[in-house]
């Protein structure tokens, strides 16, 4: 079972782990009753995000559930050898009907840095845009509520990543939270399961006579 969320199920706290079963295994997965709701579901939360650089993307997303591809750690190098082997999209969703492109980079527990994921990815999707004529790119930020919440308290700040993603003028990216998947998801399990991975982090596993459980207690 993908979501499984009993205290005796080890499961992995990588931000990989999470996105994998999130979009391939439910969200995106076309064999799953309700796709085509789904796709529209998140097309409303990246349309309606109020988090959005200042070069954000004017126009309306729009997804077409035959057309829609997504794939997983997505790397410039293909393009060319030439390039650096940077990433430009955990989460990499295309569709061809509509020349669109939602390129997100995914983080859970591990910090974002502008520089990093920001400066440098849309380097890479410029790369991208100027080799596509007329296409539509959305570049994504997928973090936590209670992250972001974290680095807009830091916004005073000069160097801080908040301050940097509000000044900015060529930051194209929109933030969206991975509490708001869960809410788009008509499926409890599914939904609990995305919910209960944002406090994995500082769970730890321990053995019992049989098999494996989660720790009560963060160990020292």
């Amino acid at each position: 079972m993908l979501f499984n969320n009993s205290a005796a199920t080890f499961e992995s706290e990588k931000e990989r782990n999470l996105y994998y079963k999130v979009f391939g295994g439910y969200l995106f997965n076309e064999f799953i009753y309700g796709y085509q709701d789904r796709l529209l579901s998140f097309c409303n939360v990246v349309n309606n995000s109020k988090e959005r650089g200042k070069f954000a993307p004017t126009f309306t997303l729009k997804l077409d559930p035959i057309k829609t591809h997504i794939s997983f750690d997505n790397h410039i190098y293909l393009f060319s050898p030439r390039l650096n082997r940077g990433e430009f999209a955990d989460i990499l969703i295309q569709d061809e009907s509509n020349k669109t492109l939602v390129s997100i980079e995914a983080k859970l527990h591990s910090n974002w840095s502008y520089e990093k994921d920001i400066v440098e990815n849309k380097k890479r999707l410029d790369f991208i845009a100027g080799r596509i004529p007329n296409i539509k790119i959305f570049p994504i930020l997928l973090v936590s509520r209670n992250s972001w919440k974290n680095v807009k308290r830091m916004g005073p700040h000069r160097d801080s990543n908040y301050t940097k993603f509000q000044c900015d003028q060529d930051c194209p990216f929109i933030v969206i939270f991975w509490d708001q998947l869960a809410e788009i998801v008509n499926n409890s399990e599914v939904s609990r399961f995305i919910l209960s991975q944002q406090d994995r982090r500082s769970q730890g596993y321990e053995f019992d006579d049989q098999w494996f459980k989660q720790q009560t207690s963060v160990p020292h």
